[in-house]
């Protein structure tokens, strides 16, 4: 398997969570904060997919943006970046049993997605083609424009992550550029096997992207210092467009919590150990390495 062979876009959803019921805002106020971040904004004609949108939904807000526009080839039209918003009819029910296990940025989230009232779905329509970091920016300028004018959303549930964050979080992200989404967008996750002394540590989140997202499976390190070296890699990846290739080595870090010249982890794309199934960097961390696996 390649990062070529990764490439399997999705849309991505955002869900703004409240205590109490509210609307959404006019399409005035969301133009004039689209503008402001330097998108022209246009609303969409009427067609079958936008009406069956309006059906679907209590209220809708769908933005066309024509500077980000691609060509498809052969018989397709041009295709416009498309982000939408939605006014959830009924409150779904995010994050089951084990996912809520893995709220290691929020460990309040299960009680805030629980206190949740109402919601509004924000994300994109038209993701396939675009590269990966030029979404990044985009959503997230959505986002911050979405809770500039909700100053009541308590927290944001990444359907694709399964992660959620609290809104102030977002407000105060500390970053720049497409970086600004990554907290959010992808989570790092940590599972202990059962009867074993094995531990899976991987990202999730990278697949609405098209990216593959990172996984390691040992024994014997610190669990904390393989945590951090996921997302490390896993951001690596992301804001670099994947350049490790299969067979490549990274360094590796001791039992000393020390990373070694002379300790090289090799890499490998292939499909992940835990659910969802998807694309993944295994990075095999030399005689620290659990599973069916000789040491690299």
């Amino acid at each position: 398997m390649s990062t070529n062979e990764s490439k399997n876009y999705s849309q991505m959803k955002m869900f703004l969570m409240f205590e109490k019921q509210g609307e959404l805002p006019t399409y005035e106020a969301l133009t004039e904060k689209l503008k402001a971040k330097g998108y022209t904004a246009e609303v969409p004609s009427e067609t079958p997919s936008y009406a069956e949108l309006k059906e679907r939904y209590s209220d809708t807000r769908v933005f066309n943006l024509p500077e980000y526009t691609i060509e498809p080839g052969g018989d397709m039209p041009p295709l416009e970046y498309q982000i939408m918003m939605f006014c959830m009819a009924n409150k779904e029910n995010h994050g089951d049993d084990l996912s809520r296990t893995q709220f290691w940025q929020t460990p309040n989230g299960a009680e805030l997605i629980d206190a949740s009232q109402w919601e509004v779905m924000i994300g994109d329509n038209t993701p396939e083609g675009y590269p990966h970091q030029m979404r990044a920016q985009i959503l997230y300028d959505w986002l911050e424009a979405a809770l500039d004018l909700f100053p009541d959303c308590t927290a944001v549930w990444f359907e694709d992550s399964q992660n959620v964050v609290t809104a102030d979080e977002l407000r105060n992200n500390p970053y720049e550029g497409a970086r600004r989404i990554f907290d959010g967008a992808v989570n790092v996750r940590m599972f202990e096997i059962e009867d074993t002394d094995e531990i899976v540590v991987d990202t999730l989140g990278l697949q609405v992207f098209g990216l593959p997202d990172v996984q390691v499976h040992f024994k014997g390190l610190d669990t904390d210092d393989v945590i951090g070296f996921v997302y490390d890699l896993a951001l690596y990846q992301f804001e670099n467009d994947c350049p490790i290739q299969d067979g490549d080595n990274v360094d590796g870090f001791g039992t000393d919590h020390e990373y070694h010249d002379d300790i090289q982890w090799t890499c490998q794309y292939e499909d992940s150990i835990l659910e969802p199934k998807r694309p993944v960097l295994d990075v095999r961390t030399g005689a620290n390495a659990a599973g069916d696996r000789e040491p690299s």
